[in-house]
């Protein structure tokens, strides 16, 4: 790497003023700090994609690994088990179905939070059909507003 001390970089200050110019240097120095800025940040991003490369391959090969250990365990599991009589082997290790767990309906999702919580929040308590809503909140006619526009002339 390049040593730059503080009598260095004050040399190269004072070329720089002579050779551009006390009016343009503050645009040349802006520049070139957003040139390095850019610089640097590449050089990070290009440092933590090797990074994720590497650990993306280490990953990989503990997969490897793992999966080949795995293969020889069963292999190994295998050979024992065929080595037993098997008269009481297919007895013993049938085929035992996976639990079927039951879907979750969207009710049994809205049971998850207490009744009393819901009233007072205002959510809905009880499922009600789209006419029973629209009943709910049509407004009530008396006699007083039952009457026409016209029939107070």
């Amino acid at each position: 790497m390049i040593d730059l001390d503080i009598f260095k970089l004050v040399l190269i200050g004072i070329v720089a003023l002579v050779v551009i110019g006390p009016e343009r240097l503050p645009r040349v120095a802006r520049t070139l700090g957003t040139l390095l800025g850019r610089a640097q940040r590449y050089v990070g991003e290009l440092k933590a994609q090797v990074n994720r490369e590497l650990e993306f391959e280490a990953l990989y090969k503990m997969r490897s690994e793992f999966t080949q250990s795995a293969t020889d365990i069963e292999h190994t599991l295998r050979d024992q088990f065929a080595s037993l009589p098997s008269a009481g082997v297919t007895s013993v290790y049938k085929s035992v179905p996976a639990p079927v767990r039951p879907r979750r309906t969207w009710r049994q999702r809205q049971r998850a939070l207490p009744k009393w919580f819901k009233q007072r929040a205002h959510l809905r308590c009880y499922l009600r059909s789209g006419a029973a809503r629209v009943k709910r909140h049509r407004p009530t006619f008396t006699a007083a507003s039952s009457r026409g526009f016209f029939d107070d002339y």
